[in-house]
């Protein structure tokens, strides 16, 4: 009788082998339920509503609010909005181009709010108020309180 030559590798019989087990096909299908089970909680918070236009037009308003309360007012257009610091620099915010920018003594512009329909700003009595229109027209509505009214 021959004798096989020994090794120190584990190795496994394929002939013996049919297919699988049902204990190794039940540890599969428990394995994918425990991934499903993280899975799908993620997947509902990537489906929900898409809030970042909503929160870019909500800081515009915090900051055009900042600009408001530091600066004077001293022009209004149905675009565009002009106020004087304390420094003395002009500094307006108007739409331009799909967008929203601010621009201090005529130069350079940061862009505030970008893919907007358009934007009216109205000033009555001491009472400010922007309207933003969005590109999927939605409209968003900020009244501020103005201490500093048009000279």
């Amino acid at each position: 009788m021959k004798r096989k030559k020994e090794s120190n590798y584990a190795y496994m019989d394929t002939k013996k082998c049919d297919g699988y087990t049902l204990i190794e096909s039940l540890l599969c299908l428990t394995m994918v339920s425990i991934l499903f089970t993280f899975l799908l909680p993620i997947y509902k918070l990537m489906d929900l509503h898409d809030y970042e236009e909503e929160l870019d037009i909500q800081q515009f308003f915090t900051f055009l609010e900042e600009e408001i309360s530091y600066n004077s007012i001293t022009d209004i257009k149905p675009n565009a909005v002009s106020f004087t610091s304390n420094t003395g620099e002009n500094i307006t915010i108007e739409f331009y181009q799909g967008s929203v920018r601010r621009t201090v003594d005529g130069s350079g512009h940061e862009i505030l709010i970008h893919s907007v329909q358009g934007i009216n700003f109205t000033l009555s009595g001491s009472l400010f108020t922007a309207t933003v229109t969005s590109k999927a027209g939605e409209e968003y509505e900020k009244k501020s309180i103005v201490k500093n009214n048009i000279p």
